[in-house]
């Protein structure tokens, strides 16, 4: 590089490459190779060389970006400046360019955790520890109950409090689980399991979850759709919208990427925000 801004010649070389370049609708051939054919290999070879470290120190600088992260043009890993963000709603983007900027992820300041492994002990070795959904927004109207079995339990009931309406209860064959389709858009519930066990009765400690809006659902599947539902900037996207256990599993296939460092921290914030401390 040194000789080429030295060397005369080479920078009347790179003046016919200007004319050369302006000319070059007009002219057959590019100007590449006419520069290879009006100049000496005295000449050329240095310039050339030149032009390639400039090149790649250009690249080398666009591979950069914040926390360390990989720039792949790909939507879910970081598509940050690239034209997949452009479709991205404005507060979206924010989120994505302060997390990768700051490192610290949150989550919607009104969900409220419950630690799912605080069951409330009502017998010698026996609890009852949900699983999921807590702390966290679903986009349906129905979901799946899940808990930890209970031994020796003899039946089981899934007691759903809507915040705006009395609890409901539900009798439940299945050990462990319970799919429910009545859900009301925008409602927030909390839930609990009780469980008949010898004749006395135990019960888990609440869980709480909200079910999105029409109208931030409809939002939510376009974000993921645009993010192809998986990655470090889904991951991102999702807990800014609050489905956390969809964010969850977009990191959790971060962790398999480039960005895998990244997403295990981002993933550790997440639960962290997600459980209450003990009482």
């Amino acid at each position: 590089m040194d000789h080429v801004v030295s060397c005369q010649e080479c920078l009347a070389a790179l003046e016919s490459l200007r004319e050369l370049d302006g000319a070059r609708k007009s002219a057959s051939g590019g100007w590449l190779k006419r520069l290879q054919t009006s100049l000496s290999p005295k000449v050329t070879v240095p310039l050339l060389a030149g032009i390639a470290v400039l090149t790649l120190i250009v690249i080398g600088l666009r591979s950069q970006s914040n926390w360390g992260l990989v720039v792949i043009k790909t939507p879910g890993i970081d598509p940050i400046g690239s034209q997949t963000t452009d479709a991205l709603p404005k507060d979206v983007r924010a989120v994505l360019k302060q997390v990768l900027t700051t490192h610290r992820i949150d989550v919607p300041s009104d969900i409220q955790a419950y630690d799912p492994n605080a069951g409330v002990e009502r017998g010698p070795n026996s609890s009852i520890h949900l699983k999921s959904p807590y702390a966290t927004y679903i986009a349906t109207t129905s979901i799946t109950f899940k808990w930890a079995p209970v031994p020796k339990a003899s039946s089981y009931k899934v007691v759903l409090l809507p915040a705006g309406g009395p609890a409901i209860t539900l009798s439940v064959a299945n050990d462990r689980m319970f799919d429910y389709a009545k859900l009301v858009p925008g409602e927030r519930y909390q839930w609990q399991v009780l469980a008949e066990l010898g004749g006395r009765s135990i019960s888990s400690a609440p869980a709480a979850f909200r079910v999105l809006t029409d109208s931030e659902r409809a939002e939510a599947i376009a974000v993921a759709k645009i993010l192809n539902h998986e990655g470090l900037s889904a991951g991102i996207a999702l807990s800014h919208l609050g489905l956390l256990d969809q964010a969850d599993a977009a990191l959790a296939k971060a962790e398999l990427g480039p960005n895998k460092e990244a997403a295990a921290r981002l993933r550790s914030q997440i639960q962290a925000k997600r459980i209450k401390p003990s009482r």
